[in-house]
């Protein structure tokens, strides 16, 4: 019986200990995707309910950065250019990021909560946004495929 005790109070020592700040720092569990990302190409496409492809938009020249630290931050900076009289506009956002099996959480320092399907091949970041299309009932995917910088080394 005594044993018995000492194992639980044992088990629950780890187990509080294991919860402890440090132990396990944000950007551990997704330590593969940490660094630094050009944008190789977006995509906008409209399909239906049963997912047949209903539009594909051609998006803007877009040029974009970003940046996914090890403490769970991010950065993302993209430059658009829709011709050539209005010239360049240039979007800055920073925020908290995560990861959770094939899901990619984003919360901007706006507060802006977005939920991404992902896909990482090592080399290659997939990002598939769905937004509800609200003319019909079908759904707009905003694919980005991004490259990771090797150049860039992060450490802890």
């Amino acid at each position: 019986m005594t044993n018995k005790i000492y194992s639980i109070w044992a088990v629950l020592i780890i187990l509080i200990g294991g919860c402890g700040e440090g132990i396990l720092q944000p950007g551990d569990i997704a330590r593969p995707l940490v660094g630094n990302y050009k944008l190789e190409s977006r995509q906008f496409l409209i399909q239906d309910s049963a997912g047949t492809e209903l539009e594909f938009l051609t998006p803007p020249r877009v040029e974009s950065f970003l940046r996914l630290n090890f403490n769970g931050r991010y950065g993302q900076v993209d430059s658009i250019t829709l011709d050539d009289s209005t010239g360049t506009q240039v979007f800055v956002e920073n925020g908290r990021w995560s990861v959770l099996n094939n899901r990619m959480f984003l919360e901007t320092d706006t507060n802006l909560l977005r939920n991404e399907e992902f896909r990482y091949d090592g080399i290659r970041l997939t990002r598939i946004e769905q937004d509800n299309v609200s003319n019909a009932n079908g759904v707009l995917n905003v694919i980005d495929i991004w490259r990771k910088d090797s150049r860039f080394r992060i450490k802890k």
